[in-house]
């Protein structure tokens, strides 16, 4: 996906060797806008979610990763199709999305997840669940790598965590 995109701002814009700036400013166009969009009809106050995508740093981080920012805005507007049960078009989205970053895949499993009846003791169960991330490590990376083989003792696989990014989450 991010290849055609490519090959279609060049072919329109010419191969000049500056339309890395045209690509950087459609790119980051459309991941400002479906952010945006999606604030605006998913927060109850765009204010404060504005602030978070602002203050939290996701807004500077989608400097560094295009590609994995773009998918991960237009998977965040699909969001907005699971509260209005229309999975298809919620899908459509998602591997749209995947063409830019495939691991926006795995917000596939938000859509059952949305539909479920959360019950109080749920949310023990959920923290159960979140904890063993923290007790098995080994157990989950060992997942990740069935999915993502490619990624197994690269630069990626260092085996830390950030409890920053956890406490955020």
């Amino acid at each position: 996906g991010f290849n055609l995109l490519v090959k279609i701002i060049q072919h329109l814009f010419g191969f000049d060797g500056k339309q890395y700036i045209i690509i950087f400013a459609v790119v980051a166009f459309a991941t400002i806008y479906f952010f945006m969009k999606g604030m605006d009809e998913l927060s109850d106050d765009f204010a404060i979610s504005f602030a978070m995508f602002m203050l939290l740093g996701y807004y500077a981080s989608s400097f560094n990763s295009i590609r994995s920012y773009l998918a991960f805005s237009v998977a965040f507007y699909s969001v907005k199709y699971i509260f209005k049960r229309e999975f298809w078009k919620f899908a459509v989205l998602v591997l749209l999305a995947s063409t830019f970053h495939i691991s926006i895949l795995i917000i596939l499993v938000a859509y059952p997840l949305g539909l479920i009846k959360w019950k109080p003791w749920s949310i023990a169960v959920m923290s159960a669940i979140s904890a063993s991330f923290l007790a098995l490590p080994n157990v989950y990376r060992r997942l990740v790598f069935l999915v993502y083989p490619q990624y197994e003792n690269t630069i990626y696989d260092t085996g830390e965590i950030s409890y920053t990014n956890i406490a955020r989450c």
